[in-house]
Order: C-alpha cells, then structure tokens, then sequence
C-alpha cells in the first residue's frame, strides 16, 4: 500500500508540474522603470520588434549597412502607376484552387526597386455577368522577398469571374519615416492632474529638465509613467484626470511620401481578371465546427481566413455560423463575457446591448471608456466591458482607464466565462517597445488566467483596416505592425483563437476606425461561433 502511495504521489506531481509549466509566466524584454532608461538609442527605435516582421528587419539592416542610400527623395520611391503585376499563366481555374502571381515594384524612374518594404492591400473581387463588382470578396496576402519583388496568393471561392485589386497604401520609404516617427518617445502630451489641481504633463518618457518627476510605472502591468511633479507636491498614489492634446508632425520634410494623389493609397493599374469554371471538390466541405477548433488545427493551405459571399462573411477556418444576434442570448445564456479595449471594442458591447437589449445603468452622458456592465437576469447573461489603461488617448480618471492585466486579474468566476480583447491602436505613436512591454504582461496574466479557470474561452482581435483622410498619420501600417508582433508573441499560447477582423476588412476596408454596424455584426456573429456553437 505505502508502495502505491508513493507511485500516487509522484504522479499526482508530475500532473501539477506539467499544468503550472503549460500555463507559465512568460520571459519578458527588461523592463525600463527607471526615467534615464526608457532611452532609444537607434534611429529606428527598438530592435525586439523586428523579429516578428522579417522583411522590415531586412530592409532597415541594409540602411544601417549602407547597403541602402538613405534618400528621401519623392522620385527615388515606389510609383504605384509602375507597379507590374503577373499571374500563372492559366486561362481557368477551379473553385478552391490557390492562385499566385508576382508584383515588380518601380520607381518614378521607372526603374526596377531593388529592397522592399512597400505596404500593399489587396483583394480579389467577384464580378457579375456584366462585368461589375457585387460586393463579394476575398482577401489576398503579399509575402515580400526583400528585392522589389513580391508574391501574392490566395483562393477562388466562387465560379465566374473576379478581378484581382491592388492598392500601395505606403512606399517603402514612407514606411521607413513611419518606424522613425513612433522612434521618438514624445509624440504625444498627456496633461495629469494632481489631487491640489495642478496640472503637469505626463507620459511613458519625459524630456529632461530641472523639474522632479513622479514615477507610475508597475511591471505586472507592463507599463512605465511618469508625471512631472511639482515642488510643492508629494507623489500620490494615482493622479486624478488626463487630457491628451494633439501629436505634433515631426517629419514636415516628408510630406512628398504621404500624397493620397500620388502614393498613398493608389490603386494598381495593372487589370488582371481571373475566370473559373469547375469546382475543387474537397474545397471547404471538410470544414469543422469553430468551438472544436483553435489556431494549430486551421487548414493552412487556405492562404485567407475567409471570404464575403452574398454580404456574409464565410471563415474557411471552421463552420462559422451567419447568426443573427438578436437571438444570440441563446448562446449567451448562463455565460459571463469581457470585451476589454478600446472604442472599437466598446462597439462590440454596444451592439450586443443593443441587439439583446440587455440592462446597463452605465451613465450615456459620461466618459465612453467608463466600465459598463450589460446583464439580462432572466437568462444568466452577463457582458461587461473595460477599457485598457494608459496611454489611453482619451480623457478621463484612472478608473475609467484600468489595465487588461487588472481586469484578467480580478476575473475569479468559474465555468462559463470568455475573454475578448483588442490592444494596439492607441499605442500608434509609440515606438513598439512599449507594446511589446504591455502584451508581455497581458499574457503572463492570461495564463494565471487560465490556471484559476482552466474552462475560460479566450480570443484575441486582430486590428481593422481603415482609410484616414489625414494626409500622415495615424495609419493602419502602424496596427499592421502590432498585428505582427501580437501574433508572433502570442502564438504558443493554444488555448487562444484569434478574430481574424483584418482579413474581413481587407475585403471592406473602414473610411475610419470605427467599422460600421454591419462588418461589427458580421465579426461579433464570427466571435460567437467559436465561444457558442
């Protein structure tokens, strides 16, 4: 008996090693909490981040080399009416079947680019029998080769014809001033005010001066701040209100590569029309359902995550079911769900509480980022939204400003709960130390997370893309970047699915950050396919 004791024992310990192994702290970069530190001493910021974008890595290191002339010049950069565009050289294809071709990028010389780096946004759309856009669509991925030339793929999801359309949405050159802007630490002013009511400015790094500072920084949140404080002041335990004002260009000299006549985003010339006629007969018939699904079991032989087809968006990830969310309370039933970020978040929460007319006493005159809390009781519904903390550009108290790690943390609920979370389009303007910072923190806390409550559904957003009417910045280069680098560092955590929002709004980019009603209801009803059915 004492023999199978101890055989017990020492299984019953290597089960508890392996699960606290699964789901444990992860290494994070050094933490710069000391104001002298948070210094970046590379023109192009920080080097941790390249990693996750190789084809960037390269073209900055043949400029740091001299490998590359670091010219400025409008006519040394790519001109979208030179661009060249090839395909296979196939009169027809079959439904499903992948299709790949090449790009040439030239200069305003006509010339033939050597290095790569131009941000491209492509998609291929379906075509009526008159030979006019019906609205379907399905995204197209461009892989860099670093040498001017680039590769594009996807699939054909449908019969007839389609039309392959391409934008430069950035140069390369002007990519390179973007990774220079966001280098420099103060783009931004917030103003904090203390609890006398003085007011000083505050940010993740300082300009040093004679005045003394008040260091926020906290390491479990994966943030540094820091406040000018007064003589006359102590340091609190938290200021009382933040302001943002207007980020100031720093670049004017470069105005030339942001022209959205010339080269920012300019479609492609180039007609390239694609025809099938048959149908692939194992294409997505095979197709599990979304809940019984995550990230390492997706077929990647489908280059696109999915496709809009008679204004839906069908995953080629999983079954995804088109549902209509005023009857979502089904799934939702007996379930409490955090949507946790940004505004672009909050309209998640908005039109869930709209389309369930779930109960909020949250004030509609106040703050847009304050804490909100939807619930239906008849049915055990509960969605509640937080905002992420600083640097948060919008006003406001700290409470309406808590950080991701403070709300996965204070989740204690077992069973039915799910976790939503977007971060990145408030950190345009930061170099992307600080984000990596902040999602290295994010996910240490989501495996604590997922040690408390093992049951927990957890996905991650991915950014949108969008059109600004500002000739600079902000850009949606800046959440292509975060994209990458949220998808190399989380990826070894199975247990997330990642909303594959990109892909769905390559298809139908946004005028603006905030999607409308209609792709916000196709993500959402994308989202519950994967926590419901």
């Amino acid at each position: 008996m004492k023999e199978l004791a101890v055989i017990f024992l020492v299984v019953i310990t290597l089960v508890i090693t392996v699960f606290l192994y699964e789901y444990s702290e992860t290494s994070i970069p050094r933490f710069l909490t000391k104001h002298d530190d948070r210094q970046l001493n590379a023109k192009f910021g920080s080097f941790q981040w390249r990693k996750y974008m190789p084809e960037i890595k390269h073209l900055l290191e043949q400029i740091e080399s001299g490998y590359i002339e670091q010219n400025w010049k409008l006519k040394y950069s790519t001109d979208p009416t030179k661009v060249l565009i090839y395909t296979a050289n196939k009169k027809t294809y079959r439904v499903g079947e992948e299709v790949i071709g090449q790009m040439q990028a030239r200069d305003f010389y006509g010339a033939n680019k050597t290095y790569g780096g131009d941000y491209f946004r492509a998609r291929l759309a379906r075509l009526n029998s008159q030979g006019l856009k019906t609205g379907d669509g399905v995204p197209v991925s461009i892989y860099d080769h670093g040498n001017g030339k680039y590769t594009w793929r996807t699939v054909i999801p449908w019969l007839g014809l389609s039309k392959l359309e391409v934008e430069l949405v950035h140069s390369s050159e002007a990519v390179i001033d973007l990774i220079m802007q966001a280098s420099s630490i103060n783009p931004l002013l917030f103003i904090g005010t203390y609890p006398s009511g003085t007011k000083e400015e505050c940010d993740i790094k300082l300009r040093k001066n004679d005045k003394l500072f008040c260091d926020f920084s906290n390491q479990s949140f994966g943030t540094t701040w820091f406040c000018y404080r007064p003589t006359n002041e102590i340091c609190p335990k938290e200021m009382q209100w933040y302001q943002r004002t207007e980020a100031k260009l720093q670049h004017p000299e470069c105005k030339e590569l942001f022209n959205t006549k010339l080269n920012r985003e300019i479609a492609i010339k180039n007609k390239v029309l694609l025809k099938t006629e048959s149908s692939k007969l194992s294409f997505a018939q095979n197709l599990q359902q979304c809940k019984t699904i995550n990230r390492k079991q997706v077929n990647e032989s489908l280059v696109p995550s999915g496709f809009y087809r008679n204004g839906k968006w069908n995953s080629l990830e999983c079954k995804n079911t088109h549902r209509d969310l005023t009857v979502a309370d089904k799934c939702l039933a007996n379930k409490v769900v955090y949507i946790i970020g940004d505004s672009t978040m909050r309209q998640w929460y908005l039109i869930l509480l709209e389309k369930l007319k779930l109960t909020d006493d949250a004030d509609r005159s106040a703050l847009w980022s304050q804490p909100q809390n939807g619930k239906n009781k008849l049915k055990n519904i509960t969605i509640k939204y937080r905002a992420h903390g600083l640097p948060l550009q919008n006003p406001g108290p700290p409470r309406v400003k808590p950080y991701i790690v403070n709300t996965l943390d204070n989740i204690t609920k077992q069973g039915n709960v799910g976790v939503v979370f977007n971060i990145g389009a408030h950190f345009d303007y930061y170099d992307p130390s600080i984000f990596i910072e902040r999602l290295s923190a994010i996910k240490n806390a989501l495996n604590r997370l997922k040690r408390r409550n093992h049951n927990v559904n957890v996905f991650v957003r991915l950014g949108i893309r969008y059109t600004v009417p500002s000739p600079f910045r902000p850009t949606e280069w800046y959440l292509y970047r975060f994209n990458q680098i949220m998808l190399g560092m989380l990826s070894d955590l199975e247990y997330l699915t990642i909303i594959d929002t990109w892909g769905l709004t390559t298809v139908h980019p946004q005028k603006d950050i905030h999607t409308k009603p209609d792709l916000i209801s196709d993500a959402v009803a994308l989202w519950l396919s994967y926590l419901c059915d």
